[in-house]
């Protein structure tokens, strides 16, 4: 058994992406893994071995501002 992993991101292309999906993953005995694709990062994020990560403050309030916008449209 394989696994799919499929790019997700907003746009007109998701629907007919996750029906192709679906056709191989029947026809091939596989499961999808989806991964949201964000284009075009505001800063960086660093991590190491040991677990411990550092972001670019910008970084952190925008992934904040977008978790308040999912909760809001949800």
């Amino acid at each position: 058994m394989k696994t799919i992993l499929l790019p997700l991101e907003s746009g007109n292309g998701l629907q007919s992406m996750l029906e192709t999906a679906w056709l191989a993953a029947t026809a091939f005995g596989s499961t999808i893994q989806g991964i949201y694709i964000r284009r075009a990062l505001p800063g960086i994020v660093v991590a190491d071995i040991g677990g411990y990560a550092a972001a670019a403050p910008d970084l952190v309030e925008s992934f904040e501002a977008e978790d308040r916008e999912r909760g809001a449209s949800a």
